[in-house]
């Protein structure tokens, strides 16, 4: 017992900074983004790209303002406006978004010391404070252009084959969505290899 050593965290060490981990953080969402795309058309996109880049923007006014240094190559502003996009209504106004992301990525995370500093997470406090400040515009619910019309009447008249080709579609989206990412993945990070490994 006498040759035991008590150091602090982290235990494990790896190369991994923080931007390569937002990095992989992003590419994790691409199947989310892909997926709004398809149900709510590029609408989505655009809201998502703007989101982005309002935190973006933000970020770097905060920093420049107050004389620190710029923090926007670690991509965690990056993360925190895809977050949000995605946690926001498809219907939502430009304006709302830029809000939301001054809320976010000013009062939220840079007030508190930037990154791992703050006591919430940016993009859902963003989420929170557009929601109790706009609560009918943040509940009201899109149908998905793909499951308009004929998908709801499935569900609500119990048409079990067509629910379940609705399933078997949505499940190969899902597939091919996910290879994508993987192979994307792959390209951009090269010890990654594909294939098995044999023992």
């Amino acid at each position: 017992m006498d040759n035991m050593i008590v150091s602090v965290s982290p235990h494990i060490r790896a190369k991994d900074n923080t931007s390569t981990i937002m990095r992989d953080v992003l590419i994790a969402l691409l199947p989310a983004v892909v997926a709004s795309v398809i149900f709510f058309g590029f609408m989505a996109l655009g809201k998502e790209i703007v989101c982005v880049a309002c935190c973006v923007f933000f970020e770097w006014l905060f920093e420049k303002g107050m004389k620190r240094p710029n923090t926007i190559g670690d991509l965690s502003a990056a993360v925190t406006g895809l977050i949000l996009a995605l946690n926001l209504p498809v219907g939502i106004q430009i304006w709302q978004i830029v809000v939301g992301a001054a809320v976010a990525i000013i009062v939220v995370k840079q007030l508190f010391g930037g990154i791992g500093k703050n006591f919430l997470n940016p993009a859902l406090a963003g989420r929170a404070f557009l929601f109790a400040s706009y609560a009918m515009l943040m509940t009201q619910w899109v149908t998905p252009a793909g499951l308009k019309g004929t998908a709801v009447d499935a569900i609500t008249m119990r048409d079990y084959p067509l629910i379940q080709s609705y399933v078997v579609w949505m499940a190969i989206i899902y597939v091919l969505v996910n290879l994508i990412t993987d192979l994307l993945y792959h390209a951009m990070d090269p010890r990654i290899r594909l294939g098995v490994v044999q023992d």
